[in-house]
């Protein structure tokens, strides 16, 4: 009998959930640097997924892969990828193959509605520029009492394209938040022997509270995790953090930083119109977010 979401069997589905997470991973290899092996791997991943949901005849799924693949393969023969694309309809899928609903085939078909092929003015072109792979460089503050784990998460960050400042104590990481370098991330040691790494994350969301902000610990439990987001955390990493983990975090973060530039500079563009009110200028603010929150 059939008991998975699907309605297929067993070993199928287990290998489609397989095959996605396979995709997923590739996706976040491709995010870092170009690669061919990376993208010759996605598509034939993809090419499977479509071919193997026909013959199940899920064709939904089929069509959504179908679409997916067309989309991939368009933007392969640029050297160019919107690999956050992709991995939002990973995202989407995960959820659809646990809970396949009509609503979540609309999610992922919108976020291919948009990539239409843009015109050839000058702030179109630098917005093109600024989402090729790995073009988001992130510059992060980490605190950590202890000097190996610094070393190693500086170690796995550079991988990244990412510059890491690292502090032994929360007064010094003050210290340069106070001359004015604020960083698009904060990585902060959960046990500390002066200070908790909850205790930090509070203070920072009072003077920085649109910075994100991760909790590390040697032992992560349930408990921990809430903690963690009730004090503002976006997520929490095991030590020893392994990159998978790592790259899904920092694409979370790259996120918020594509939504911090949006802001400041449509609200720079708003600044320019004389005629347009504060009141009118926070309600053109408040539909481009919803906008992107929608689409994120």
């Amino acid at each position: 009998m059939n008991e998975n979401s699907l309605g297929i069997d067993d070993d199928y589905f287990y290998e489609l959930i397989e095959l996605i997470d396979g995709c997923e991973v590739n996706l976040l290899d491709l995010e870092k640097r170009y690669d061919d092996t990376s993208v010759k791997e996605i598509n034939r991943i993809l090419h499977s997924l479509k071919g193997n949901c026909g013959m199940l005849s899920l064709f939904d799924l089929e069509s959504i892969f179908h679409r997916i693949e067309n989309e991939f393969l368009a933007q392969s023969e640029q050297k160019s990828f919107r690999v956050d694309l992709f991995l939002n309809a990973i995202d989407i899928l995960k959820i659809y193959v646990h809970n396949p609903t009509k609503e979540k085939i609309s999610e992922i078909l919108a976020l291919f509605e948009t990539q239409k092929a843009p015109s050839k003015g000058v702030e179109e072109s630098a917005m093109a520029e600024s989402v090729e792979v790995g073009s988001t460089f992130l510059n992060v503050f980490h605190l950590d009492d202890d000097e190996d784990v610094l070393e190693a998460m500086r170690f796995h960050l550079s991988s990244f394209d990412c510059d890491v400042k690292s502090f032994l104590s929360h007064d010094k990481m003050k210290e340069r938040i106070l001359k004015g370098d604020i960083p698009d991330l904060f990585i902060i040691d959960y046990k500390m022997p002066l200070i908790s790494g909850t205790q930090v994350i509070t203070a920072l969301n009072g003077i920085l509270p649109r910075i994100p902000k991760i909790l590390l610990s040697g032992y992560v439990n349930k408990d921990i995790v809430v903690e963690a987001v009730n004090k503002g955390a976006i997520g929490v990493l095991e030590k020893p953090v392994d990159n998978f983990s790592l790259g899904r975090v920092l694409r979370r973060v790259r996120d918020f930083k594509y939504q911090n530039i949006i802001t400041r500079d449509v609200y720079s563009l708003c600044m320019k119109y004389e005629r347009l009110s504060s009141e009118q200028i926070r309600e053109a603010l408040g539909e481009i977010k919803s906008l992107i929150s929608k689409r994120n």
